[in-house]
């Protein structure tokens, strides 16, 4: 869940380093390693959650009684097709 609050987080930081003014010198944000960690874990994602989903999977064909569906399983693939649409399809 962390991963998906840090893609929200990266998604935004985007739109507002687009928006910012090109004669500004100074970082909008001053803390440029936590600004790159953000960044980084939000577009690696999408990698996280299609793990889970495929752990996720593989584990409720292999298990002798079904799993329950889950919120989280829910909320994983939902950021899953988000991500997905954002990386595919908006620049």
């Amino acid at each position: 869940m962390i991963a998906n609050v840090c893609f929200i987080l990266s998604v935004v930081l985007r739109y507002v380093e687009i928006r910012r003014t090109e004669n500004i010198s100074e970082p909008l944000i001053p803390l440029a390693p936590l600004q790159n960690i953000v960044v980084i874990l939000g577009y690696s994602s999408i990698l996280i959650n299609a793990v889970w989903m495929l752990i996720w999977l593989v584990g409720s064909l292999i298990a002798s009684k079904p799993f329950t569906q889950r919120r989280w399983v829910w909320m994983i693939s939902i950021f899953l097709i988000i991500q997905s649409v954002y990386f595919i399809f908006l620049p």
